[in-house]
């Protein structure tokens, strides 16, 4: 059965229990009060694989970034930092190993690497307190998928059995695993939320989504942390987000209909959204909400706007084209190119939609990262700001991406002498956050309180040389 006696001690260690009801499908709950910056879960997952550009920079068995890294001599695709990463990776590798030495030069995807680890695993039958009969009791919903998704998922459950090898292993069997991940795999982040990897982790898979979520996923190197956003209370639900949750009610909606077959009905997606995230700009300054396909009221002066439907899409379908492009541009020629050709779309879009509106925040996210790439920090602080003003309506203020968008103005005014004391308030407000989701013993805080000490100095010698 699925609660074995190791699990059963994992659970209560943790202080956390499975409740299941029709309503809300399998989920966790908390079983004594938690408060904000505590860490309510810990776990390994069953399986994880890297992303190929991680592959390059990371240990592919305890994720961790390195400047050192030793090839493995056979495939030549993995890397570890240390002789006993590779020892204790070596299990799972070995039938790995001789199936991408068989298929080269071609390389799988992340998706068919985890599908061999998986059966691999299972086949040695490595236990510890996350064993195959937890990957057995997620829901696969295989049902819910459409025509066009299951022969898309078909193809590559038949690439996987080539390249796995196992001439037991049903094709059936696969597919079934690949419905499984689609809904219950997480995606392995940095520091900084930058997804390097992939990772089946059943325990927390069981954990709810919220559009509003009182708990955040933080990983070190493929260990991922739980970590309590807000107080919860003894037999309360523990909630993460599934998503981005920078997207209008209808578009968050739909994505996790489309990906996770529910529809949510969390707190935030049954109240009203602030108008102005999806509103057009009035000469008045006002926010103009949609009231039909072409047009648009304004919510201060009354006035009806005409929604210039065409050109929108003609700007949208621009920046688009551009994103997909940015990450084959390397020299520095090409980013102040794409640089100016997404000030234009940005430039325009400006004149119709108000400044909140959450595809402007698209094009000044990715403006605001040109900007850093290319040092040109007057605009990167002019865009971080912009940012930060949108992020307050979408995000709540204890959320990390909010925390981490202030630790970037902080080190933006803090570029410029006469800005400490803007620098130092803004470090205070990532503090505030990132000493819930990431722990203040994290590196990264640590690095932040440094920060903030540096400039309490600073501003003490400036007050005492005046």
């Amino acid at each position: 059965s699925y609660q074995t006696e190791n699990f059963e001690v994992h659970m209560r260690t943790q202080a956390i229990q499975i409740n299941e009801t029709a309503e809300k499908g399998r989920f966790l709950i908390t079983t004594r009060d938690r408060k904000p910056g505590d860490t309510i879960l810990v776990s390994d997952p069953y399986v994880a694989v890297l992303s190929p550009e991680a592959i390059l920079i990371r240990c592919d068995e305890c994720f961790e970034e390195s400047s050192i890294l030793s090839r493995c001599s056979s495939c030549k695709l993995v890397k570890y930092c240390s002789k006993t990463c590779q020892r204790n990776a070596w299990p799972l590798h070995k039938p790995e190993c001789q199936a991408l030495c068989r298929i080269q030069p071609n390389v799988p995807t992340e998706t068919i690497l985890l599908l061999g680890r998986l059966f691999a695993k299972r086949r040695l039958q490595i236990t510890g307190s996350e064993n195959w009969s937890e990957v057995e009791f997620l829901q696969s919903y295989e049902a819910k998928f459409s025509e066009k998704q299951k022969q898309s998922m078909l193809g590559l459950a038949i690439l996987a059995k080539e390249f796995i090898g196992d001439p037991t292993l049903q094709l059936e069997e696969i597919l079934h695993n690949i419905c499984k991940f689609k809904c219950n795999n997480f995606k392995i982040s940095d520091d900084e939320l930058r997804p390097f990897g992939l990772g089946l982790y059943p325990t927390p898979a069981l954990i709810n989504h919220s559009c509003n979520p009182n708990c955040f996923a933080l990983f070190r190197g493929k260990t991922v942390h739980i970590r309590c956003l807000e107080e919860i209370k003894a037999g309360e639900q523990i909630t993460i987000s599934y998503i981005e949750l920078a997207m209008t009610t209808k578009k968050r909606k739909k994505q996790l209909k489309n990906h996770f077959f529910f529809d949510c009905d969390c707190k935030t997606c049954s109240t009203a959204e602030d108008a102005s995230l999806v509103s057009y700009k009035c000469i008045c300054n006002g926010a103009a909400q949609p009231q039909e396909k072409e047009k648009a009221v304004c919510q201060k002066c009354g006035q009806v706007k005409e929604i210039p439907q065409e050109q929108l899409r003609n700007l949208r379908k621009k920046q688009k084209d551009l994103q997909k492009k940015l990450k084959e541009y390397t020299s520095e020629e090409e980013k102040r190119e794409a640089s100016k050709k997404l000030y234009s779309i940005y430039s325009s879009l400006s004149e119709f939609l108000h400044p909140q509106n959450l595809d402007l925040l698209t094009t000044t996210s990715l403006l605001f990262r040109l900007s850093v790439d290319l040092q040109n920090w007057p605009s990167a602080l002019c865009y971080c700001k912009q940012t930060i003003m949108t992020y307050q309506k979408v995000y709540k203020p204890s959320w990390p991406l909010f925390g981490l968008q202030w630790f970037m103005l902080g080190k933006l005014y803090n570029l410029q002498e006469d800005r400490l004391e803007k620098a130092h308030d803004a470090f205070m407000h990532a503090f505030r956050i990132l000493s819930r989701s990431h722990g203040e013993g994290h590196p990264l805080v640590i690095g932040l309180l440094t920060l903030i000490q540096e400039c309490q100095s600073q501003q003490s010698f400036k007050a005492l040389t005046f």
